[in-house]
C-alpha cells in the first residue's frame, strides 16, 4: 500500500476512529480500574493470610462483587474489600472446603515468568536446517550445489 493511499485512508476514516475512541474511553477506563482494584483486594487478602497462623483465603461472591475472606484456621478474620456485612453472615452458606492457602497463589515473580514463557511460546522462530551429518548423502549435497550454481549462472546472464 503506497504512502498516498495510507494518507487518504487516514483522512477519510480519522473522524470515525476519533468518535469511537471518544465513546469507548469512559467504559474502558472504568473496566480497567475495576480490574486493578479487584487484583489489589486479592493481593491484600493473600498477604494477610500469609501473615496468619494456618491462614487461608476464600473468594465469595456478594451481589456483583467478589469478596476475598481471610481465615485463620476455621475462623474468618477479614474481608477485602470491606462490604460492611459481618463475616459470619458473609460465609454462612459458603463451602469452606474451597479455601486456599496463600502458597497456592503465584508470586509476582512467578506470574511474570509464566507470562514471559507464554509470550515466548507464541513467537514463531524459523527453523534452522540441521547441520549435515556424516550419514547425509554426498550426492544430494552435490545436486543441491549444482542447482545453485546453475541459478547463479542464469543471474549472471541477465
Amino acid at each position: 500500500m503506497g504512502v498516498v493511499k495510507i494518507v487518504r485512508q487516514g483522512i477519510k476514516y480519522s473522524p470515525a476512529i476519533a468518535a469511537v475512541v471518544k465513546e469507548a474511553r469512559g467504559p474502558v477506563t472504568d473496566f480497567a480500574k475495576s480490574h486493578v482494584e479487584a487484583s489489589r483486594h486479592k493481593r491484600l487478602a493473600v498477604t494477610k493470610a500469609a501473615s496468619l497462623k494456618d491462614g487461608s483465603v476464600l473468594p465469595v461472591v456478594h451481589g456483583e462483587q467478589s469478596v476475598w475472606v481471610v481465615f485463620s484456621g476455621d475462623q474468618p478474620v477479614a474481608q477485602h474489600p470491606d462490604t460492611g456485612l459481618p463475616l459470619a453472615e458473609l460465609v454462612e452458606h459458603v463451602d469452606l472446603a474451597r479455601r486456599r492457602p496463600p502458597e497456592e497463589f503465584p508470586s509476582p515473580r512467578e506470574r511474570a515468568g509464566a507470562a514471559r514463557r507464554s509470550a515466548a511460546a507464541k513467537v514463531h522462530l524459523p527453523r534452522r536446517h540441521p547441520k549435515e551429518t556424516a550419514d547425509s548423502s554426498p550426492s544430494v549435497r552435490d545436486a543441491d550445489a549444482q542447482l545453485v550454481g546453475e541459478r547463479v549462472g542464469e543471474l549472471e546472464e541477465l
